[in-house]
């Protein structure tokens, strides 16, 4: 096996330009058809490429990709603008971490406080039952 060209080439070989060994470039092709003798994980990686290129062929016959064209896309996609992405990162994220623990204790308060009127008001209720506003009640003025 070959020291310079190993698994991940051959991979990205076949990526590149296919299963069909007719489409290697001519200094890679050697290295391959070595590396291919000697390790059966690149057997596996070929049947899986020759596999996805029949299934290629099959959905989209005669389709031709333009050489270049992942470049093109990569190079007509959007830039974001300097100040747009310092908007975003800079000020928004701090922003948002700042008003969290608000949002938290909104929360919180919001669960807690039908809990603590029910409770205020089990509390009126039992002393009321029990008569003992009476005790607490201020003696009335002759």
């Amino acid at each position: 096996m070959n020291t310079i060209f190993d698994q991940h080439d051959f991979a990205a070989l076949l990526d590149r330009h296919g299963s069909e060994a007719a489409n290697w470039a001519a200094e890679n092709r050697t290295h391959a058809l070595e590396l291919l003798e000697s390790s059966t994980e690149a057997q596996q990686l070929l049947a899986e490429a020759r596999l996805l290129d029949e299934t290629l062929d099959e959905l989209l016959p005669g389709a031709i990709v333009p050489l270049g064209l992942g470049t093109r896309i990569v190079a007509n996609a959007p830039h974001r603008d300097p100040w747009l992405q310092w908007l975003a990162v800079r000020l928004w994220r701090p922003a948002v971490l700042a008003c969290l623990p608000l949002a938290v204790g909104f929360a919180i308060g919001n669960t807690f406080a039908d809990d603590a009127a029910d409770l205020e008001d089990q509390v009126l209720v039992a002393f009321a039952d029990a008569g003992t506003f009476e005790a607490f009640a201020l003696p009335e003025e002759e």
